[in-house]
């Protein structure tokens, strides 16, 4: 608690509580005035000052400087008393930093994307509202979109995704100047807004975009970025319209780089594949060889033989989704072990099932593991109901496995696993593409 003199504010006198607060002694309060210790504009002081001498106002918020240096928020309640025959203000002070901070943190979140800490929809919709005026004419607005971002969700994790979020809008923030407005606006699609730019203006911007989007990207998974623009010369024109003009845009681009964008995301997600396990690498190469050979001896069209190559090539890519510790264990799988690594054709077949390009791939993903008699894995069906890409795949994908060392056995020899394979014919394998690849001695030019 203060009394301060209505005229210049000087400190008249000061509780134990008020010098504690501030850190002075006693005798150094009552030499200073409340422009001393107010760290905001004289002006603004004196105006609080008239306001409660004239009874219009008696209570106030600001930053108080202390002894130390230190700045802390108070609430000042002020009213006019009579004393010695004078007037003076009785002021009580309260310290609400927490307070005002706690508010200041709460303001900031409502405007603000919890992941990139850029605008967010909420403030995009009510600046754009405030824009709306000829002198921001024209005005440009930027719409961007992450191609691929649900691929990698689904095979990388949700953490994954979040980091290309929160790389795009790292990128997207760096080119953009102070003038232009980034929001977050939906999962994977964000907004600038730049006052006062025409077509060439925007045209660059999204070429700078662009070009940092590139340079961003490396060995590991970083996210391509279809952009669209429209540009808004009357304020008489609907908002709606330019966003809609702008988002058409950007999807018709993202249409256009799909396909290679989606290629690219596959070619990613083998590669932290390979990184996880350096065996899956030369593993997932020699199988798609070996499934090629045998499709190439059956004479099979050109078009299957390739896809039987690329199906080979990926058929454990949803190895991606299971523990680096299972698949690197030095030793056999336990059951709880060995159910999770069963998973993989799944969450290889859920991958590839979300990509145009790759869809009619996933069907055979998902079927490698089964057997000729039923009893594999994930549903458990039998015969000509596998996919013969698939069937052809698992035992290229069986022969590759005895004849190179695990870590929990030595590889067999040529002729030991050639014996598995005509064991299991008819049970784990299709018989006739057993009798095939015996026949013409495909393991040989396995070996070379």
């Amino acid at each position: 608690m203060m009394l301060i003199e209505p005229e210049n504010g000087r400190i008249v006198d000061a509780n134990p509580a008020a010098v504690n607060f501030y850190g002075y002694t006693k005798a150094e309060l009552l030499a200073m005035t409340v422009f001393d210790i107010n760290a905001v504009d004289p002006k603004m002081i004196e105006a609080f000052l008239l306001g409660i001498l004239e009874k219009k106002q008696q209570y106030y918020t600001v930053p108080n400087r202390l002894k130390s240096g230190a700045t802390r928020i108070v609430d000042v309640y002020s009213c006019p008393i009579c004393y010695e025959e004078g007037t003076l203000f009785y002021s009580i002070i309260f310290d609400v930093s927490e307070r005002e901070q706690a508010l200041n943190e709460i303001k900031y979140s409502s405007y603000h994307d919890h992941l990139t800490d850029l605008y967010n929809r909420r403030y995009f919709d009510q600046a754009l509202i405030q824009l709306n005026t000829p002198d921001q004419m024209p005005l440009a607005v930027i719409m961007a979109d992450i191609n691929g971002l649900k691929l990698i969700n689904d095979s990388l994790g949700h953490q994954a995704g979040d980091q290309e979020i929160i790389t795009v809008a790292q990128i997207i923030k760096n080119v953009c100047t102070d003038k232009a407005m980034v929001a977050r606006i939906g999962g994977d699609e964000f907004a600038v807004v730049l006052p006062q730019a025409d077509h060439p203006e925007a045209q660059k911007l999204i070429k700078e975009m662009r070009q940092a989007a590139r340079t961003e990207q490396r060995d590991k998974f970083t996210a391509s970025v279809a952009f669209g623009y429209a540009i808004k010369s009357d304020p008489k024109i609907s908002f709606n319209e330019v966003i809609a003009e702008a988002e058409n845009q950007m999807y018709r681009r993202k249409m256009y780089e799909g396909t290679s964008s989606r290629n690219h995301s596959v070619n990613i997600i083998m590669n932290a594949l390979f990184e996880k396990s350096a065996r899956e690498m030369d593993h997932s190469r020699r199988v798609g060889s070996i499934s090629t050979l045998i499709a190439k001896t059956m004479n099979a069209d050109a078009a299957i033989i390739q896809q039987i190559e690329t199906a080979g090539l990926l058929h454990d890519i949803g190895k991606i989704g299971i523990d680096e510790r299972i698949l690197n264990k030095p030793g056999k799988l336990d059951t709880l072990e060995r159910q999770e690594i069963q998973r993989h054709p799944e969450i290889g077949w859920r991958i590839l099932g979300n990509t145009s390009d790759f869809s009619e791939l996933s069907n055979i993903i998902l079927n490698h593991h089964e057997r000729w008699d039923g009893s594999g894995y994930p549903r458990g069906i039998a015969g000509a109901a596998i996919p013969l890409q698939s069937r052809i795949i698992a035992l290229a994908d069986a022969y590759d496995a005895m004849t190179n060392n695990r870590t929990y056995r030595k590889a067999l020899s040529e002729s030991q696993a050639l014996e598995e394979i005509r064991r299991h014919a008819g049970r784990q394998f299709d018989p006739d593409l057993v009798a095939i690849f015996l026949k013409n001695n495909i393991a040989s030019y396995c070996a070379e």
